[in-house]
């Protein structure tokens, strides 16, 4: 199973990407093939991403970052994280400006499935999501499939 957590960089710098691999497309139709790595870059820049991967079948799970479509991390036990459950986190967004003529915030519930280490001081995000009971169907569905125990998030109490 393969879960992508998030993009590696952050959405203006995404943003800067699409120009750069917009540059890169434009100076490829008109320099030729010398101005194809400022393409590349800003390819590399839109699509690198973090996830986590799971091995089920070995007990296995890798944290990657993926450049240009190739995961790059470390294979660990699975038996680290015994637990899985859903946390319910508040996310704020804030936009503002240095003449403070524009100010705008906002808040947002998510629902974050999450592993825990055995004592739970340990997370592992694995997919977050917008609606509570989608959230807690898909929990169950990856805790019976790798054999997690869904739990209460509830540190030191384990």
């Amino acid at each position: 199973m393969d879960f992508k957590v998030s993009n590696f960089f952050p959405p203006v710098t995404r943003l800067l990407g699409v120009l750069i691999f917009v540059i890169g497309i434009i100076g490829l139709v008109t320099n030729g093939i010398q101005v194809f790595f400022i393409s590349l870059i800003g390819f590399a820049i839109v699509f690198s991403t973090k996830g986590v991967s799971i091995d089920a079948a070995n007990k296995k799970l890798k944290e990657y970052n993926s450049f240009f479509f190739i995961k790059f991390g470390k294979w660990q036990s699975l038996d680290q994280f015994p637990h899985i459950t859903v946390l319910e986190i508040t996310e704020k967004t804030s936009l503002g400006s240095h003449t403070t003529l524009v100010n705008s915030s906002s808040r947002e519930m998510v629902y974050r499935i999450t592993l825990l280490s055995k004592d739970h001081y340990q997370k592992l995000l694995i997919k977050q999501l917008k609606d509570k009971d989608i959230a807690h169907q898909e929990t169950e569905k990856i805790a019976d499939l790798i054999g997690f125990e869904k739990v209460i998030y509830s540190p030191g109490a384990y």
